[in-house]
């Protein structure tokens, strides 16, 4: 049994989507065309919340672009939140194309370098000593780095080029020309597109991902380099509203500095009818082992549950972690389809609705929060419509769930359906009814009770 599937080997800018499970391979091909296809500068925000899988793609769409995509731009991939300690992002983004662009372009970089130190921030010199330097340093050799940055003298060059606004116009066009100049040149493989990959933007410091975004605004805006952004929109909103305050029109804001935006396709396969979430679900099932019908009343209630809110790939991940931590009794086949229905339930609800969890817990949860949690709407639920025919619309599936968690919380008292007697026997062998408000508890108490993920 495995506690988390192993994402296997993996080496940034080599490999691509070995496997294409979630069927994303088609919208990576689309997303290089448009790269490649067009020579004006863009920024292409791939939106997503959290957990949808935005950096898996990206890291892998880096290396894919190339391999199986005819892709001829050279890929740089930037992790944002890993370099939101550095002052300056010209200083990080720098740093990044030195470290990915081919010896042959050496010395076009040493000229994006040459202009570039004029627009560093004066408090980034040690930043710019260590990321130029493209290799980790010790600590006492970062010290000897700094001092040498900020010495006096250079600190007062500095200080009166930042007082000569001419001079810093100057040098943005000439850190302009030179990073275009990158895509330019005799040698075919030194003389092609730049796309830049900036990543986990939404997890920076606010001030960080703004300035990130005016960096690229300013001064790589130039044909033929290309910036995706891997970002929630929403939560980079929020960092607008943080820093000029609430009344800003935040969405309006970022349109200054995003050309359009993309997200990650939500099912799989030609008929567009399997969610990607529940595809992942049966892959991780199947990875780490589960039973079958375990696995199976999972991802039929993830279905279930998605229409009405969201569920991430992080979220699935987290819920097959605790159900691998499940005593074998808990997930065995001959289980009672009722407390098979009731644990999951519960798993699934730690996960994505703490707030209630405790009331399914407790089986106090009415039957409105039912119905919105399971997306089990009065036209899902009932077998006939008003005038006595069959409802075209009625999902068996959907029902059980509802029904289930109806007949725990009134702790079996029937509501006088036709079905109602078959629910006690999902529970027990006789369809005896007493103390069913107390199975969430047995739950917990036999199976849940000894961890927790966070």
């Amino acid at each position: 049994m495995r506690l988390a599937p192993s994402e296997g080997d993996f080496t940034l800018y080599e490999t691509g989507f070995s496997t294409d499970l979630l069927d994303r391979t088609g919208f990576g091909k689309s997303l290089s065309r448009i790269v490649e296809g067009i020579e004006d500068p863009l920024v292409i925000a791939l939106d997503g919340r959290w957990g949808t899988g935005k950096t898996y793609f990206l890291r892998r769409w880096v290396a894919e672009h190339r391999l199986s995509n005819a892709g001829r731009a050279l890929t740089v991939y930037f992790d944002a939140f890993e370099n939101d300690y550095i002052g300056d992002p010209l200083v990080a983004l720098v740093a990044a194309l030195t470290n990915r662009l081919p010896p042959a372009d050496q010395s076009k970089l040493d000229q994006v370098k040459k202009f570039a130190v004029k627009l560093f921030r004066p408090a980034t010199r040690i930043g710019l000593a260590l990321a130029t330097a493209g290799a980790s340093i010790a600590l006492d050799e970062v010290m000897d780095a700094g001092a040498e940055a900020l010495r006096e003298e250079a600190k007062e060059a500095l200080n009166d080029f930042w007082k000569r606004e001419s001079g810093r116009q100057i040098a943005m066009v000439e850190f302009r020309s030179a990073i275009q100049a990158l895509t330019k040149g005799g040698d075919v493989e030194a003389a092609l597109p730049l796309v830049v990959v900036i990543d986990e933007l939404d997890r920076c410091r606010p001030d960080f991902a703004l300035d990130v975004l005016e960096v690229v605004k300013h001064f790589f805006t130039v044909p033929g380099v290309h910036f995706i952004l891997g970002v929630n929109l929403d939560a980079l909103a929020s960092s607008v509203r943080i820093r000029y305050g609430s009344e800003i029109d935040a969405m309006l804001y970022l349109q200054k500095f995003i050309s359009f935006s993309m997200a990650l396709p939500e099912h799989v396969g030609s008929t567009r009818e399997t969610k990607a979430i529940s595809k992942y679900a049966s892959h991780l099932g199947q990875r780490m082992e589960l039973p079958k019908k375990f696995v199976g009343e999972v991802r039929e209630q993830l279905e279930a549950i998605s229409k009405g809110m969201h569920i991430s790939m992080r979220d699935i991940e987290k819920i097959f972690a605790m159900a691998a931590l499940l005593p074998d009794e808990a997930k065995a086949d001959n289980i009672f389809l009722g407390w098979r229905v009731a644990t999951i339930t519960l798993l699934i609800a730690r996960v994505i609705k703490s707030d209630l969890a405790t009331k399914f817990l407790a089986a106090t949860i009415s039957e409105e929060e039912l119905s919105a949690f399971f997306g089990a709407s009065r036209n899902l639920v009932s077998e006939t419509l008003e005038n006595g025919e069959r409802n075209p619309e009625f999902k068996h599936r959907i029902a059980l769930l509802y029904d289930t968690w109806r007949f725990i919380a009134r702790d079996g008292v029937t509501d006088g359906s036709d079905r109602w007697h078959h629910l006690a026997k999902i529970f027990d062998d006789f369809g005896r009814t007493y103390e069913a408000r107390k199975i969430p508890e047995k739950i917990q108490e036999m199976w849940l009770n000894q961890y927790r993920i966070v």
